[in-house]
């Protein structure tokens, strides 16, 4: 279960981080950027990471019957809106407290509260992830049954959009006086039940544009997701450095020309248009107006606002379009940095720092070496609690870089540099001037995990929770 978990956020880490190019900070929306990703070593990595958890399946009994209860649970919350209560839930309340504390660490427990949870609580991306790790192997390997499931999916990832739309411009909505659909639908439920736009938000939604389009922009990820997902599942990926080129073997599926296209069209919308083709999704206008769609909707609806009332979710939900991952805003002049930060306080001690850090991850201030007084502003402090123990941090006197990983540091070298291309190592006040392809390599190497590969050696596992990190802030 835990290498399954592994290999989803990998994935979902492999789609963020193919949203930019290595040196430049411009998006790429083109679907061949996720194929060029997937044939890096990474890809190799989770080729052999999907083939030892596939060869693991049914050796265990267990394990077995642990997957056949979570597809009952999926099927009971997808096809019923009915929840199953678990003491393993966090949200849960009752109970006998001694069963409660004996199962409360057990990750099946965990699992199947998860399963249970409304479809419209978890990320559908997640949510499809889990259903396939339930599901026997053929089912994997056949083409209908996953473009089945990730047509559901789908459904789940527009029915959240348009819940985050309409909880932000509901008199949009009214004064749009849109013919029945799923859209009108959804107003109206909202009408009736407010307590979903404190869980369905976005902050990219941009009331100029039309709510159609914005609906597929914020399906998007989902859709390159699943596109990584097919190419896994049926590729075989050579080992990096080897003779052979990196081909994919995708000839077992009739759609898979669709992910070799050169066309880089930076009009996202293309691209929307591009997957929905290729897993043979019918139009949105034709969608919204499904009558098994909007009867599910309004079932997966009521199934959350229910346990909503039951127990608020500690979170929110984000739907957000294909935004890159970005590290901090740095002014282009390195002297309006200093003169913007030099004099800045601790937030603890509420003493000037000696030799102050910025985290390129939040923006909170934070000293490289340890004090007594103000312990929560130590780098790896700050490390463990913003990006799950890895830091990036900016020195702003040396204008070098200082990367933490739990206790291990290591430097980068300086996004600022002179007219020259050079640093100044020496701090002789030149003017220094931010920059771009190096800031830009510095946040492909964040997102990408390369902190562990290039300067300090780490593991996968680890890599997976940093994924958590670098998806939430994406949601942001």
């Amino acid at each position: 279960m835990i290498m399954w978990d592994v290999l989803k956020y990998s994935v979902m880490a492999m789609e963020i981080t193919a949203r930019c190019e290595k040196t430049s900070t411009t998006p790429i929306y083109a679907i061949n950027a996720l194929h060029k990703e997937l044939k890096s070593s990474n890809g190799f990595v989770l080729s052999l990471l999907l083939k030892v958890v596939q060869s693991m399946r049914s050796k265990n009994s267990v394990h077995v019957l642990q997957r056949f209860r979570g597809i009952q649970l999926f099927a009971e919350s997808i096809c019923s809106g009915v929840s199953v209560d678990y003491p393993g839930s966090t949200c849960r309340q009752g109970g006998n407290l001694l069963t409660i504390l004996m199962e409360v660490s057990y990750p099946d427990i965990q699992f199947w509260s998860r399963a249970s949870d409304p479809v419209l609580a978890r990320d559908p991306f997640s949510s499809l992830m889990w259903v396939l790790y339930c599901l026997p192997c053929p089912f994997i390997s056949c083409e209908e049954s996953i473009l089945s499931l990730v047509h559901t999916f789908y459904a789940v990832t527009l029915v959240q959009a348009v819940i985050a739309y309409c909880g932000k411009h509901q008199a949009k909505i009214n004064e749009l006086c849109f013919s029945d659909c799923l859209i009108t639908d959804i107003s109206k439920l909202l009408g009736e039940y407010g307590c979903a736009r404190e869980y369905f938000v976005s902050n990219y939604i941009d009331p100029s544009c039309d709510i159609k389009d914005m609906i597929r922009r914020l399906s998007f990820p989902y859709l390159r997701r699943c596109a990584l997902l097919w190419k896994l599942l049926s590729s075989t990926v050579s080992a990096p450095f080897s003779d052979r080129d990196h081909e994919l073997d995708l000839s077992s599926y009739g759609i898979d020309h669709m992910m070799d296209s050169d066309d880089y069209s930076p009009a996202d919308l293309n691209e929307v248009q591009e997957l929905e083709k290729m897993f043979k999704i019918p139009p949105l206008d034709v969608v919204l107006k499904d009558g098994v769609l909007r009867s599910m909707a309004s079932k997966w609806f009521h199934h959350f606002c229910k346990e909503f009332e039951v127990c608020k979710f500690q979170s929110v939900l984000h739907s957000t379009p294909t935004v890159p991952f970005k590290l901090m805003h740095l002014p282009h002049l390195y002297q309006d940095l200093l003169q913007r930060y030099i004099k800045q306080c601790c937030p603890d001690c509420e003493s000037v720092l000696e030799e102050p850090a910025l985290c390129l991850l939040c923006g909170r201030f934070c000293s490289p070496s340890w004090r007594p007084c103000c312990r929560e502003s130590g780098c790896q402090t700050h490390a463990r609690a913003c990006g799950a123990g890895t830091g990036v941090f900016l020195l702003i006197k040396r204008t070098t870089i200082l990367l933490q990983r739990c206790a291990r540091q290591a430097p980068w070298p300086s996004p600022y540099l002179d007219a020259f291309g050079e640093e100044d190592i020496e701090c002789r006040g030149k003017p220094l001037y931010l920059n771009e392809e190096r800031y830009a390599a510095l946040t492909y190497m964040v997102a990408s995990h390369g902190l562990d590969r290039i300067y300090m050696g780490g593991n996968v596992m680890q890599n997976a929770k940093v994924a958590k990190v670098i998806i939430c802030y994406c949601g942001e």
